[in-house]
């Protein structure tokens, strides 16, 4: 499971890279180096999942530069700790970008703050990443300067869903009681009201609990 994780995380950021490369080159940022811009919660509630994940890029991003850069470009990352604050991810987006001249903007934890993120990253034609936040309006209709390192959790919850039914052998939810646990943030809002949709729409009764952003 953990390589799946990996091999997946390496494709996304491949891409991103590629894509912030010929950024770059349009824009006529310094060549030499492909600045990236990483926001993210190092001091917050969910230090244990999003440090992980940057540790990682890092990991990736020595190799990479190990290996020649990008088109002989090589990566320098740029951190910032949003503190897993909406507010403070949001000025941390919007310095990398104009203080910084990142092409490429990562991290993105905390799906809360992507309807104020967006608009910038449009304006400034610069490409998100969020490695682990996750929205369905984020991706529908489609957002051409902020991709998703995975699907969001209305679609999950309908795997899960479903999974949950096979593994049971039960062919609706009738007279079932569901318990549907979210945390208290836009994504974890989306699973709750998206599996509590679909548990009655099969006949059961969901028992629904937000839980903190991090426990």
């Amino acid at each position: 499971m953990r390589r799946r994780v990996l091999i997946s995380l390496a494709s996304v950021l491949a891409l991103a890279l590629l894509i912030a490369a010929a950024a770059q080159s349009r824009s006529g940022a310094t060549r030499g180096t492909i600045k990236i811009g990483w926001v993210g919660d190092k001091s917050g509630p969910t230090v244990s999942s999003q440090i992980p994940v940057l540790h990682a890029m890092q990991a990736y991003f020595r190799l990479i530069n190990a290996q020649g850069g990008i088109r002989g470009n090589r990566i320098e990352m740029i951190e910032k700790d949003d503190s897993y604050s909406p507010a403070k991810e949001l000025e941390l987006v919007k310095s990398v970008i104009n203080d910084d001249k990142v092409v490429l903007v990562t991290g993105i934890g905390n799906s809360s703050g992507f309807a104020s993120i967006l608009p910038v990253l449009n304006a400034a034609k610069t490409v998100g990443l969020s490695n682990q936040g996750t929205l369905k309006t984020v991706t529908n209709p489609f957002q051409p300067y902020l991709m998703l390192g995975n699907c969001n959790y209305a679609d999950q919850g309908d795997v899960a869903l479903g999974y949950m039914m096979t593994r049971f052998k039960l062919k609706n939810l009738n007279g079932v009681k569901v318990g549907v646990a979210g945390i208290s943030v836009a994504s974890g809002q989306e699973w709750n009201e998206a599996v509590s949709s679909n548990v009655k729409r099969l006949g059961g009764t969901p028992v629904v609990q937000t839980l903190p952003a991090a426990i």
